[in-house]
């Protein structure tokens, strides 16, 4: 009798699975067996799936996970992909954005690593939070003319592309898009866009003259259209050897050079007031830092927390002379010895110790 219950019980099982590897629609919505957290069920999904004619929307985290899966079949009636849909199918190497798709979800194609082409169709108005991120196979995107948003690190990390244009339909880029993006060598803007616009390969607010988005190739515009680099602008862009901040900048941004590896020199303006958090976090190369202004200006600077955390010892050359910035040494501690400033850490480490034998 219990083997007859344990058969039947792995046939009811069976069958379940085999319903929602079908892919069938219910209400307009795709359902699927799905277990977000436990992708060891990739072993029993297939490998291709065609998704019937007369389904609306694809689910959050419908395929997620399933890194076996290496073709999907979206049809024309799809209108949406949700949130998550297609997280971490490293084994997709192309998919069809049918033209009726009017959104993107977040983290729709997410580590989807195999991906190589994506074309946006002109009916996708809006691409969610980290869409893309972490697709380093994809080499091409094109985005559709009628997309409005482009959500938060929504390329971040797609090394593998080189070049991007920006439709004039495009009203809102979030932060971070484009982090990691070593190969871009091209950022443009399509004329006739109304709030952006590109000049020496970066793309800028035009209204608040924030550069937000940058690449390798990029050169800041000297011609006053920036005042402000914004965060992550060029984050771990690692073919970037150099930069000159122009004096029409006064703040650089939370991360702004994070992770540029191969930065050597920057030049800093006595226009800029204010550098954020971690704003040349990692970069490793960075010894010598050429600053426009007095070392008591550069003194008066407000910078952020960290903000050339993990950067060697580096010379910040001013106009009236050269002080050393000490890593881990920053804040009110900049510029002085770093002898003095061990011996305070270790004043305070002594101090300490002390209170606890009391």
């Amino acid at each position: 009798m219990k083997k007859i219950i344990v058969v039947s019980l792995s046939i009811l099982c069976m069958c379940c699975i085999a319903i929602g590897l079908t892919g069938c629609s219910n209400n307009g919505h795709v359902h699927s067996f799905d277990k977000k957290q436990d992708t060891s069920w990739d072993l029993a999904l297939p490998t291709r799936v065609t998704i019937p004619n007369g389904v609306t929307s694809i689910g959050d985290f419908e395929f997620y996970g399933r890194s076996g899966l290496t073709s999907v079949t979206i049809p024309n009636s799809v209108t949406s992909i949700g949130d998550n849909a297609f997280y971490g199918c490293s084994g997709l190497t192309s998919i069809r954005i049918p033209y009726r798709v009017t959104s993107i979800g977040d983290g729709a194609f997410q580590n989807c690593r195999g991906l190589t082409s994506i074309t946006i169709p002109d009916s996708v108005t809006s691409i969610g939070y980290r869409a893309f991120y972490g697709c380093s196979g994809l080499t091409s995107v094109t985005i559709g003319n009628s997309v409005t948003s482009i959500g938060y690190s929504a390329f971040e990390g797609c090394s593998g592309l080189t070049s991007v244009t920006i439709p004039d339909s495009v009203t809102s880029i979030d932060y971070w898009v484009f982090v990691g993006c070593r190969g871009i060598e091209s950022l443009v803007v399509t004329t006739g866009n109304k709030k952006y616009h590109s000049a020496n390969n970066c793309i800028i607010e035009t209204g608040t003259k924030k550069l937000i988005a940058g690449c390798k190739t990029s050169i800041i515009p000297s011609d006053g259209s920036v005042t402000s680099i914004g965060n992550g602008a060029f984050e771990n862009c690692s073919g970037l050897t150099s930069v000159t901040i122009p004096d029409s900048v006064t703040s650089i941004g939370n991360g702004t050079f994070r992770g540029c590896s191969g930065l050597i020199s920057v030049t800093i303006p006595d226009s800029v007031t204010s550098i954020g958090n971690w704003a040349f976090e990692d970069c490793s190369g960075l010894t010598s830092i050429t600053y426009k202004g007095t070392i008591a200006d550069w003194k008066n600077i407000d910078k952020g927390s960290d903000w050339n955390e993990n950067v060697p010892t580096s010379v910040i050359h001013c106009t009236d002379g050269k002080l050393n910035s000490e890593n881990g040494c920053k804040g009110s501690f900049e510029g002085l010895p770093g002898i003095i400033c061990l011996a305070i850490l270790a004043g305070a480490f002594v101090f300490i110790r002390r209170k606890r034998e009391n």
